[in-house]
């Protein structure tokens, strides 16, 4: 791996991560705050080994992302959302249409189950890896708009490929930890969400039930 890759999981929270992530403005939140203390619970049921010490940070982005590793320093961005929905009660999150608690819980989960399981080593091997194959493939092309056509689509491929295994993945892990039915709960009013945008934008890209195409696997 190379040292980049290997910087960036040695020290999770650079500027050049948290912008990458869509974070650059995020903002750190204390240990005593009631959401930290709740969400680093859920991330011992799920195995990150220093729960006590993993960043929560609090940003305007609309979903969830985790940075790092399960051997050490790791951070979680919060979407606004969702910190919003913790500290609201039952009927004000119903009215607002914020996540219910089971929700927040899956999505919390989640992200830890990406760190707990080190996704993010996967992900930064994989780019050269797939290089190095897509290398290996246009080498035998002599055309060279079909080597660079080749070349493309096994990049994106692979990257297709092992992103959505690695969700799924996570998925699996939040299931067995006991947070699957809060899942079920996000996806379903996600899908509400997308047929209202379906509605009001006409998007060929969202379906008649509210699926987004843009999140499925092309290879499904």
């Amino acid at each position: 791996m190379s040292g980049y890759a290997a910087y960036t999981i040695a020290e999770p929270t650079n500027v050049f991560m948290l912008r990458q992530a869509n974070a650059e403005t995020s903002v750190l939140l204390q240990n005593s705050d009631p959401f930290v203390q709740y969400a680093s619970k859920i991330a011992s049921q799920v195995g990150i080994r220093f729960a006590g010490s993993l960043e929560f940070r609090l940003s305007e982005q609309n979903a969830g992302t985790s940075l790092g590793i399960n051997l050490t320093k790791a951070c979680i961005i919060v979407p606004l959302e969702l910190y919003t929905a913790y500290h609201s009660n039952e009927s004000d999150r119903s009215n607002a249409d914020l996540p219910s608690l089971a929700e927040i819980d899956f999505v919390i989960a989640h992200e830890c189950a990406h760190i707990a399981d080190n996704h993010m080593i996967i992900s930064r091997a994989a780019f050269p890896i797939s290089l190095f194959g897509a290398y290996s493939l246009i080498s035998k092309i002599s055309n060279k708009w079909l080597a660079a056509i080749a070349g493309c689509a096994t990049l994106l491929l692979t990257n297709v490929c092992v992103s959505r295994q690695i969700e799924y993945r996570a998925d699996a892990i939040v299931a067995k930890a006991g947070f699957g039915p809060g899942g079920v709960q996000f996806f379903k009013r996600s899908q509400v969400r997308n047929c209202e945008v379906r509605e009001l934008t006409k998007s060929p890209m969202i379906t008649e039930s509210g699926d987004y195409l843009g999140t499925q696997c092309i290879l499904c």
